[in-house]
């Protein structure tokens, strides 16, 4: 376990995810670098709470940069949840608790595989204050 487990953003093959994922049960999201999520969805299946994000191409190295350093700061402060209760006005001191996020430089990033898209991940999400570990063979 160690350090590893306390990874809750994994990114990497869905084989390599799906293997990790039957020993680490912190993981709150998983972005997969490529199309195809059948791993992570079979047998094992992915824990309620993680969300699975893919690509398609291994070619777009800064355009998945951009969209996991997105989606990652979209589900930290709870964006699309902020935008729910803004609509129905739902606002109150028991609610804006539920709106404290942790600063980016509080969490850490497990990438898995370090070519053209986990490269380019990686390092924008250490640009953005998030402690990166990368794994690769």
């Amino acid at each position: 376990a160690g350090k590893a487990s306390r990874f809750e953003i994994l990114l990497g093959d869905p084989n390599l995810c799906a293997t990790f994922l039957r020993e680490h049960t912190g993981v709150r999201w998983v972005q997969s670098t490529f199309a195809g999520v059948e791993p992570l969805i079979g047998p094992m299946r992915m824990p309620e709470h993680a969300q699975c994000m893919v690509s398609r191409c291994a070619a777009l190295g800064k355009d998945m940069a951009q969209y996991v350093a997105g989606w990652v700061i979209a589900t930290e402060r709870n964006f699309l949840d902020v935008k729910a209760f803004n609509q129905d006005r739902m606002w109150n001191e028991q609610t804006r608790e539920r709106f404290m996020y942790r600063p980016l430089d509080s969490v850490t990033v497990g990438v898995i595989g370090l070519g053209d898209i986990g490269g380019k991940i990686a390092e924008a999400m250490s640009v953005l204050g998030c402690r990166v570990v990368g794994l690769k063979r």
